[in-house]
This record gives structure tokens, C-alpha cells and sequence, in this order.
């Protein structure tokens, strides 16, 4: 008796299992109307675009103009998009190094995401510094919205999310939820240093991040949960009878 309850068990165990396993694997597809532009001005202007169109896509994007410099470094994998920023500018007038883009993708089965990200300028004459990031569905709502800009507060930290600017804050909608299959999804980003309205005396940097991950939704961790349930109790059964009956 013993050993039919075991292999049912083991058995119900492993099709969990297997089902939750199933769940993870989410596909995601790019849309060729994805870009990524990097760009830098010091007297004169650098720019270089690039169109990212199949996953996994990893990049290191840079422009350069004199002083100033701008590199995007893009990771797009089935799990999520990671986009670093380093940006350096000089301190002549409308000198910059930004990063923005948009990434068209879909998802082949129900995904929960969540958006995180950071900004962090050392710019001691305090001119325009921006971070934004837009989520939104194509033809739908934007599902999450942030904007900062400072242009007078030095070394400023901004956080996705959090309004932190001196001159504009905006934040509406969750920075985690839920993606559906047969939709098509927009994710807008910018992040950027300029010595503008007027010139700084000095140069300025700043680094950062914005991240997209896509991670299982709660009915799946459920079934992980059972699944693991399940073979305890097996070994909890297997050790009971080995004690209470050694015939068995």
C-alpha cells in the first residue's frame, strides 16, 4: 500500500513539475521597428542608431564628439532587457550624451514584469539631467509612465519611479504587472546630461541602468511550491515506514 501511495505521489509530483517548468519558458519577440540611438555633441554632433531584431541581442553602442561621450550598452534576453548608460559631456553650451530608444516586443504567454532602474549624474554646475521610461501597450494604455529632469540641483540620483527633479516630475501607472500574449508591447527609454539652458563652467558624467524583467507569475511559484510539497512528504512517508514496519 505503501508503495502505491509513493509512486502516485512521486508521480503527481513530477507533472507538476514538469507543468510549472513549462510556464517558465516564455518566448519573446522583437519588432523590427526597435531602436536604440546613442548620441554626443560637444562642438559638433555624433549619433549612431542601431535596430535590434532577434533575441538574444547584446550590444555596446557608443558615440563620440570631441569631450563628449555616450555608450548603450543593450541585453535583451527571453528573461528581460538590461540597458546600461555612460554618458560623459563638456560644459560648452547644449553639450550632451544620451541614450533613448524603443523596443517593439510580444510575449507568447502570460508574464509578470517589473521595472527597475537608476540615473546618477556627478555634475557639479547642476544643468539638465533626465531619466524617462515609458511602458505601454501598442494601441492600448501606457501601463507605466516616470519622468525626472533636474536642471539646476547638483549630483542628482534618480530612481525609476521616484520624483526626484527639480524642474519636472511624472509618475503614473505600476512599475510591475502582468503582459499578455497577442498584444504588442513599447518600452520607451532616455536618459541624458546636457549643459542646457546655459553652458556650465565644468563637465559632467553620469551612469545608470534600466531594467525589464520578466519573472513567472504567482500561480507558477505556486506549483513549484506544491511540487516541492509533494516530495517532502514522499520522504517523510518513506521514512515512517522504514521505522514503524521494516517489513514494508
Amino acid at each position: 500500500m505503501h508503495s502505491i501511495l509513493r509512486i502516485a505521489v512521486a508521480l503527481a509530483c513530477c507533472g507538476i513539475l514538469l507543468l510549472a517548468g513549462s510556464a517558465l519558458a516564455v518566448t519573446v519577440s522583437l519588432n523590427p521597428a526597435s531602436f536604440v540611438d546613442t548620441e554626443a555633441a560637444d562642438l559638433g554632433f555624433d549619433s549612431l542608431t542601431t535596430n535590434p531584431s532577434s533575441i538574444p541581442h547584446v550590444a555596446n553602442d557608443q558615440a563620440v564628439d570631441g569631450g563628449s561621450a555616450s555608450l548603450t550598452g543593450p541585453t535583451l534576453t527571453h528573461t528581460g532587457f538590461n540597458i546600461t548608460f555612460d554618458h560623459t559631456r563638456t560644459g560648452v553650451l547644449n553639450a550632451l550624451a544620451s541614450s533613448d530608444g524603443e523596443l517593439f516586443f510580444s510575449v507568447d504567454a502570460a508574464i509578470d514584469y517589473a521595472i527597475t532602474g537608476t540615473y546618477a549624474a556627478s555634475d557639479p554646475d547642476g544643468r539638465q539631467i533626465i531619466q524617462y521610461v515609458v511602458l505601454q501597450e501598442v494601441g492600448g494604455p501606457n501601463l507605466f509612465s516616470s519622468y525626472q529632469e533636474s536642471r539646476a540641483t547638483p549630483d542628482r540620483l534618480f530612481s525609476v519611479g521616484n520624483t526626484d527633479g527639480d524642474f519636472f516630475n511624472m509618475v503614473e501607472g505600476s512599475a510591475t504587472g502582468t503582459l499578455a500574449p497577442g498584444e504588442i508591447y513599447r518600452l520607451i527609454f532616455a536618459n541624458s546630461i546636457q549643459a542646457s539652458p546655459t553652458a556650465a563652467s565644468g563637465s559632467a558624467t553620469a551612469s545608470g541602468f534600466l531594467t525589464l524583467v520578466l519573472v513567472p507569475e504567482p500561480s507558477t511559484a505556486l506549483l513549484l511550491s506544491i511540487g516541492l510539497a509533494g516530495f517532502a512528504a514522499l520522504r517523510g512517508d518513506r521514512k515512517k515506514t522504514s521505522i514503524s514496519d521494516p517489513r514494508d
